[in-house]
């Protein structure tokens, strides 16, 4: 339907009526890998919070504890951490900016598993397509084991997501 005036082809100006169709989201899978294992790892930070080692630490989670809550009212010593140091001062930050419970940091712990599970999900979507990304999203947003890991104070958590 061009025109051609002088050599020159002349396209119908669009008329009000012309309606584009939106274009179709991108890939929203990954909202729900993420909705699906927060959610998981909530549910299980709710049952968890009746039993015995969830406001007094145990093994490692205590030494975690203990050298954050040191850091946060002593500042960095001349001792040596026996443990990993990110962990430590990430427990400590959240303690600072929450407060120093043990129930924020197992909260902002299910964002950042939930976040690695994203992160799996796209990774299986990138190299072996969509479906296996999603599947491999949901199993990792389910898989008991890394649920219990990432919500236990433990640095497990950052260790995925470094990972991921």
């Amino acid at each position: 339907m061009s025109r051609k005036k002088n050599g020159i082809n002349q396209s119908p100006a669009p008329s009000a009526k012309t309606v584009r169709k939106p274009t179709p989201p991108r890939d929203w899978w990954w909202l729900a890998v993420f909705a699906a294992a927060f959610a998981a790892r909530l549910i299980f930070v709710w049952h968890s919070r009746r039993l015995p080692f969830f406001f007094s630490p145990i093994i490692d989670a205590n030494g975690y504890d203990w050298r954050a809550a040191e850091l946060l009212t002593t500042g960095i010593s001349d001792r040596t951490f026996e443990q990993a140091p990110l962990y430590t001062v990430f427990l400590a930050a959240n303690y600072f900016l929450f407060g120093q419970g043990h129930l924020a940091p197992r909260i902002v712990q299910c964002l950042m598993g939930a976040a690695s599970c994203v992160m799996v999900q796209r990774l299986g979507a990138r190299l072996a397509g969509r479906n296996a990304g999603v599947i491999a999203g949901f199993a990792a947003a389910l898989y008991g084991p890394l649920v219990f890991y990432e919500t236990d104070l433990l640095r497990e958590v950052l260790e995925a997501v470094r990972a991921a």
